[in-house]
């Protein structure tokens, strides 16, 4: 047996980051701010990269419990997590932590998949199973905000990271495994990774806009 292991991290394209660094080091002047070492000094309207935590590893091919259960939370600000990254057949739990009933459904960005709930009550869950590969947008009737995103792919285990985090898949048998690196609102990088016996194979990986494949 084998394993996989390796570091995922964010951040933002290398062109903002090149600029910040210019910077800080007095050669241009910007529309944000910067620390004295170059890093980008994050405003409300950006994201932070440097502290996601929605951020996933997913290898097809790897042993894994089937119909795995993943639970969000649909509040009135929206989901917790925004995302959620899956195996095809596995399940989502939705809990209504809304303060009135809504109506949650699993709708195919790229393909004509739909499944609904029934309407829930405040405090109610209720359980949508994923029967299909691809991107999804789960979100309620009532509330366009309440809105996450959903990535499945077939007989992947998968780990969700903070941005930075260190993974690992163990146990692997001899074999070539496909690994993704995903975050919703970048996309994802792709690897395909040979396993020996008794080997363990570093894989890491950036998202960024400039490094990621829609």
């Amino acid at each position: 047996m084998g394993n996989i292991h390796g570091r995922v991290a964010a951040r933002p394209h290398k062109d903002y980051v090149a600029k910040a660094k210019a910077k800080s080091d007095a050669k241009i002047r910007g529309d944000y701010d910067t620390t004295d070492d170059g890093s980008l000094v994050y405003n409300a309207t950006m994201v932070n990269y440097d502290e996601l935590d929605e951020v996933y590893v997913g290898v097809i091919g790897a042993n894994r419990k089937l119909g795995s259960v993943h639970a969000v939370k649909g509040g009135d600000d929206g989901f917790t997590p925004s995302s959620v990254a899956l195996a095809v057949g596995d399940v989502i739990r939705i809990n209504n932590a809304a303060s009135r009933p809504l109506t949650f459904f699993l709708a195919g960005i790229s393909s004509d998949t739909f499944d609904e709930l029934p309407v829930l009550a405040p405090g109610a869950s209720g359980d949508i199973k994923v029967t299909s590969p691809g991107r999804f947008e789960l979100a309620a009737d009532e509330d366009e905000r309440i809105s996450a995103e959903v990535m499945a792919r077939p007989g992947m285990a998968v780990q969700r990271l903070s941005s930075g985090g260190h993974y690992v898949f163990r146990n692997l048998k001899p074999g070539t495994y496909k690994l993704i690196f995903w975050y919703w609102r970048l996309g994802s990088v792709e690897r395909e990774v040979v396993v020996a016996a008794d080997r363990s194979v570093e894989v890491s990986a950036t998202l960024a806009v400039d490094t990621v494949v829609r």
